[in-house]
């Protein structure tokens, strides 16, 4: 089992797999480091991806404490210390170093765009710079050519 499976569960087609279907790959383009020293609360849902060597794997995330809430960063840099479990590094090349953050705050999760290059859509509408918009349930998420869909199970 991979540094994902260890941190967040396995994904439903990893399940399959170890129930005797599927095949149990590892992520290929998320990734998000294992921290074993500490516990770790989840932000509520989970992301599923829509499309790439991932396609149809799910995987939860957990924020980093500020004072404005629970922060998730997502970039194509590795982050390293004390915040790289809050972190969903994404392997592909139309994703920037720093290119969004998730912060959930009061029970409301939001996604905000940091790349004026490449920018974030939430249900195909185009997030600006620097602005936060709330997910729903549902909601589909394009970073690069990465999408996936927002759901609480």
């Amino acid at each position: 089992m991979g540094f994902f499976s260890k941190l967040f569960g396995k994904s439903e087609k990893t399940k399959k797999a170890s129930e005797g279907e599927g095949d149990s790959e590892e992520f290929q383009t998320i990734k998000i480091a294992a921290s074993t020293e500490m516990t770790l609360k989840f932000i509520p849902g989970q992301f599923i991806i829509l499309t790439g060597k991932d396609r149809g794997k799910a995987f939860r995330v957990s924020g980093f404490p500020t004072p404005d809430g629970h922060l998730i960063t997502i970039g194509r840099d590795p982050v390293e210390g004390d915040r790289a479990y809050a972190h969903i590094q994404m392997d592909v090349p139309t994703v920037s170093r720093k290119h969004a953050e998730l912060v959930f705050k009061d029970k409301v999760l939001s996604i905000k765009n940091l790349s004026d290059t490449n920018p974030i859509q939430l249900n195909a509408e185009e997030i600006p710079v620097g602005q936060f918009v709330e997910l729903n349930l549902d909601s589909e998420i394009r970073i690069g050519e990465i999408r996936m869909k927002y759901i609480l199970r």
